[in-house]
């Protein structure tokens, strides 16, 4: 299990001393946060850092702090403050995750640290990354990144599982910060602080934030995606998509490396002589796993074959 955020009235997923406006959430070893909906969604974890069963959240002066059954941390909020210590803890109903300080300042918000997702009244700033996750069910770091470099906005694959990045198959016009504001549209802000529109994911007219929750991730499989989900849902429906870039991952690179949202492919695989071999169950039992899960996680042609 994971320290997570999930999806109406934002909550801590099974945490306790956390209040979002009119209800006292309880508390348990995975602390994701999100929407308070039938169709339940991760908007923010402490990926990585998996705690088994019986471990315990809790918020004392120093931050918001997971422990393991033995008491032994697992992970804990790094506190903006050398003066000023917790007061306590509130999701707010943007769903923004706060530590608040005995001045009430936030000394640590989950806007500031997001891990795959924004979320209206959000800012994603030059320094600040999104990462997707590694599949639908599987919330650890993944195989995508959303960040800014170079006075532009990107997405570019990394050689999971480090943290080397490949050439971006996206990049933005330019600008130094990521606006996803509270009427649901995404805009570059540019250092003269012009105001631009996300080439390809803003040119939409949303529904009304007034009948719809609204969200923008980086999904596990490399695309930035604008969800919609109606606020009077029956539970029958699920997010809808809004936009999303690139329009098209698996023709965003092509070039003499390769097609897909795959640059540097020499870096993917390896050839390797296996005399005396056959698969009798089709060639991509030759794949390494990263390069086979990739293709077919992008729905992208890939042949591999042992050449003689």
């Amino acid at each position: 299990m994971t320290l997570a955020l999930a999806t109406h009235g934002f909550h801590l997923l099974r945490t306790s001393l956390l209040v979002s406006k009119s209800s006292i959430i309880p508390t348990s070893s995975c602390l994701p946060s999100g929407f308070k909906i039938p169709d339940k969604t991760i908007v923010w974890s402490a990926r990585d850092e998996p705690a088994q069963q019986g471990s315990k959240v809790q918020i004392n002066a120093d931050g918001l702090k997971l422990t393991d059954p033995r008491g032994q941390l697992i992970w804990n909020s790094p506190i903006n403050s050398l003066t000023e210590s917790v007061s306590y803890g509130a999701v707010l109903d943007t769903g923004n995750f706060v530590l608040v300080g005995t001045n009430s300042d936030y000394l640590w918000e989950s806007f500031k640290n997001p891990t795959d997702t924004i979320l209206p009244s959000q800012t994603l700033e030059s320094g600040t990354i999104l990462v997707s996750s590694l599949s639908e069910t599987n919330f650890s770091r993944g195989r995508f990144e959303l960040y800014f470099s170079d006075g532009a906005l990107h997405l570019s694959p990394l050689a999971w599982p480090t943290k080397l990045k490949y050439g971006p198959y996206f990049t933005s016009d330019n600008g130094s910060q990521l606006v996803f504001n509270e009427s649901a549209h995404i805009n570059l802000i540019q250092t003269n602080g012009k105001i631009v529109q996300l080439r390809g994911i803003s040119q939409d007219v949303p529904p009304s934030v007034a009948t719809h929750y609204y969200r923008a991730t980086i999904d596990y499989y490399g695309v930035f995606t604008k969800y919609a989900y109606p606020k009077d849902s029956n539970g029958e429906e699920s997010w809808s998509i809004v936009r999303y870039i690139p329009e098209n991952v698996c023709s965003a690179i092509d070039n003499d490396l390769g097609r897909g949202a795959w640059d540097n492919l020499e870096g993917l695989y390896d050839m390797r002589e296996l005399p005396n071999v056959n698969w009798p169950l089709g060639i991509m039992k030759s794949c390494s796993p990263i390069v086979k899960m990739s293709a077919e996680l992008l729905v992208c042609e890939i042949v591999c074959a042992v050449l003689p």
